[in-house]
C-alpha cells in the first residue's frame, strides 16, 4: 500500500511540475527527475511482483514505440542534426512507458489520470499567479522586463528570449505590452495549457474563483492561440450541452474553415507580419510531402527536423527569404505531427486522435479538440501534452479490455 501511495505522489508531483520550465539546465527540468524516479519505481515493482503484460496493452505500447523509432530513423537519415530529435523521442518514450506500466499494473488508470490532472491544475494555478505578479513587475519596478529575465541564470543552454512583448502603435507612440510566459519562456504554450486547466476545473470542480483566476491569466498572456482556443472551448461547451452532434459538426466546420484559410491566405490579404502569416499556412504545406524523397515520405524528419521539410519543399525560402535554422521547427504542431514520422507516423497519429474523439466523453473530447485546434497555429507540444494524450488513449484501451472480459463472462 505504501508503494502505491509513493507512485500516486510521484504522478501528482509530475503534474505539479509539468508547467514549471524554470530552472532549465540544457533542456533538463525538475520534472525529469520525477519521471526517472517514477519509471525506476514502476520497473522495481514489476520485477518484484512478476506481473504479466496484457496483450492488448502491449500491442498499443509497441505501436507507439514504433512511432518514436520511425521519428528517430527519419531524423537520422533525412536531417543533418538528429541528436535533439532522438533525445526528444527518448524522453517521450519514457513517458509512454510510465503510462503503459501504470495501465498494466492497475485497472484504475483513470484514478492516475485524475491525480495527474489535479497536479496539473496546481501547476496552472501557480503559473496564473506568476503571470499576475510578472505583469505587475513588468509595468512597475521591472523596467519593462519580466521576472524571468532576471532569472536567466537559472536557464542554461537556452537562448530563447525570456521577456516576450507585443508591439502596439498608439497615437504616434510605441507601446510594448508584456506577453507573460508564466514560469517559462513561451506565452503561446503556457496559454494553451491554461485553457486545458480551465476545461478540467470547469468539468470537475467548477470552482468559480479558480476559473476566474485562470481565465484572466489566459488573457494576460496576450497569446492569440490561447485566447482563441479559450473562446472556441466556450462556444463548443455551450453547443455540446445543447446538442452533441451540433457541437461536433460545428467544430469540424471550424477546422475545415481554418484549413481552407491556410491554402488561400496571402501576406497582402491579411495585415499580419511574416510570423503570423507562416503560422497560418504551415498546415497546407504538409501536402508537399508528395514531392519529397521516398525515405522522407515514409520516415519523416524527427521531432526537431521538420523545419528541414519546409526549407526543401515549401515556398517560404523564395517568398519571404525565410529559412529554418538547425533544430528549428514550424509553429504548427498539427503540421509537425504529419512530418515527425512521415506517412507511417502520420497514420498512427490519425488513428490515435480519431479514437480519442470518437470514444471520448465531454471532458476528453473538449481537451483533445482544444489541443488539436491549438496545434493548428502554434508549437507547444511538450511532455504534459504527451502525458494527457497517451494516458487517455490507454484509458480507452483499458475500457475495451474490461468490456471484452465482461462480454466473455456473460457469454459463458
Amino acid at each position: 500500500m505504501e508503494k502505491i501511495n509513493i507512485v500516486k505522489l510521484l504522478v501528482f508531483l509530475i503534474g505539479v511540475f509539468s508547467l514549471i520550465f524554470i530552472p532549465d539546465f540544457y533542456g533538463i527540468k525538475i520534472v525529469d527527475f520525477f519521471l526517472v524516479l517514477l519509471l525506476s519505481l514502476l520497473f522495481f515493482n514489476l520485477l518484484k511482483s512478476n506481473i504479466r503484460f496484457n496483450v492488448f496493452l502491449l500491442i498499443v505500447y509497441f505501436v507507439i514505440i514504433i512511432f518514436f523509432l520511425i521519428t528517430i530513423i527519419g531524423a537520422t537519415i533525412n536531417t543533418e542534426s538528429p541528436i535533439k530529435s532522438i533525445l526528444v523521442a527518448i524522453r517521450y518514450s519514457i513517458i509512454v512507458t510510465i503510462i503503459f506500466l501504470l495501465s498494466n499494473q492497475s485497472k484504475q488508470l483513470k484514478s492516475y489520470f485524475r491525480i495527474f490532472m489535479k497536479g496539473f491544475v496546481v501547476s496552472v494555478l501557480i503559473n496564473s499567479l506568476w503571470i499576475f505578479a510578472d505583469t505587475i513587475y513588468y509595468y512597475t519596478v521591472g523596467g519593462f522586463f519580466s521576472i524571468n529575465e532576471n532569472l536567466r541564470f537559472l536557464v542554461l543552454g537556452n537562448d530563447h528570449g525570456l521577456t516576450n512583448r507585443l508591439h502596439v502603435s498608439f497615437m504616434n507612440s510605441n507601446i510594448f505590452l508584456l506577453r507573460s510566459a508564466g514560469i517559462g519562456w513561451d506565452p503561446g504554450g503556457i496559454a494553451t495549457a491554461l485553457v486545458i486547466g480551465f476545461i478540467y476545473v470547469y468539468e470537475t470542480s467548477k470552482s468559480k474563483k479558480l476559473l476566474v483566476i485562470i481565465a484572466l491569466s489566459i488573457f494576460l498572456t496576450l497569446s492569440t492561440t490561447g485566447i482563441v482556443a479559450f473562446i472556441v472551448y466556450l462556444i463548443f461547451n455551450f453547443l455540446y450541452r445543447k446538442n452533441k452532434v451540433l457541437a461536433m459538426t460545428s467544430i469540424s466546420f471550424l477546422f475545415l474553415f481554418v484549413y481552407i484559410i491556410s491554402f488561400i491566405v496571402k501576406p497582402s490579404f491579411v495585415n499580419y507580419d511574416d510570423g503570423k502569416y507562416r503560422h497560418l499556412i504551415y498546415i497546407s504545406k504538409v501536402f508537399n510531402i508528395v514531392y519529397a524523397k521516398p525515405t522522407e515520405m515514409l520516415f519523416g524528419y524527427g521531432y526537431r527536423g521538420t523545419g528541414t521539410f519546409m526549407n526543401r519543399y515549401s515556398e517560404l525560402p523564395k517568398l519571404q527569404n525565410f529559412y529554418f535554422q538547425e533544430n528549428q521547427i514550424p509553429e504548427s504542431t498539427l503540421a509537425n505531427l504529419f512530418l515527425y514520422g512521415g506517412i507511417l507516423g502520420a497514420l498512427i497519429q490519425v488513428v490515435i486522435f480519431t479514437l480519442l474523439l470518437y470514444y471520448g466523453n465531454r471532458l476528453e473530447r473538449s481537451i483533445i479538440i482544444i489541443l488539436l485546434f491549438s496545434y493548428l497555429g502554434y508549437t507547444f507540444e511538450n511532455f504534459w501534452t504527451i502525458f494527457i494524450v497517451y494516458m487517455l488513449l490507454f484509458i480507452k484501451v483499458r475500457n475495451y479490455i474490461t468490456y471484452i472480459h465482461k462480454k466473455g463472462e456473460t457469454s459463458c
